[in-house]
């Protein structure tokens, strides 16, 4: 089976091919302005997955691949939390992030045979009080720059958690539970047969 995953991140193809998949990298360059849901980050990350599916789907023009899209965005106080646009931004994303709780989004959206399938997960994330110069050198370090929130749980920033309630892999980028799920009830195919 043919298998795409549009998007280029580093974690999502890690985690897809941990699983033995064989999966085809095409990245979806599609506008990511999401000003108009930011009350509402559920819709905001499958928004985005959404259009980033409905893109590959419509360049590909293979209706036997299974497109696997996907979004994460950071959510505290009412405030959606992309990748920061330079350090000062990282640095403005822990402070606020530190000694408190915010939420991960990660919306899923898998085109196949013409069918689009959808839906949002979101992990409560928990972080320990973080000292300016703990964050000041985390941010030196350059990981978390291409991650949402500006941090990566599954790096250096995994010491800044205390403890999580929900789906890990969500909050590294893809939960992967929730997808075969969706995969297979929306589409009737398993995993045993991807691989």
């Amino acid at each position: 089976m043919r298998i795409i995953l549009a998007s280029k991140s580093p974690r999502r193809i890690e985690l897809l091919r941990s699983l033995g998949l064989d999966i085809e990298i095409c990245p979806a360059d599609v506008d990511e302005n999401i000003d108009e849901v930011t009350e509402k980050p559920h819709e905001a990350v499958t928004l985005l997955a959404s259009r980033k599916a409905q893109a590959i789907a419509q360049k590909l023009c293979d209706p036997a691949a299974l497109i696997i899209a996907a979004d994460t965005l950071v959510y505290k106080d009412k405030t959606l939390l992309g990748k920061p646009r330079d350090e000062d931004e990282a640095f403005s994303m822990l402070r606020a992030l530190s000694g408190d709780q915010h939420s991960v989004y990660t919306g899923i959206c898998v085109a196949y045979g013409g069918k689009f399938a959808k839906k949002a997960v979101e992990t409560a994330v928990f972080f320990r009080n973080l000292s300016d110069d703990e964050i000041e050198n985390y941010v030196k370090s350059g990981e978390p720059m291409d991650k949402a929130g500006a941090y990566g749980i599954q790096g250096r920033a995994c010491l800044f958690v205390k403890g999580i309630e929900g789906d890990y892999f969500n909050v590294v980028g893809l939960p992967l539970t929730e997808l075969f799920e969706m995969i297979k009830e929306s589409f009737g195919i398993s995993y045993d047969q991807m691989i």
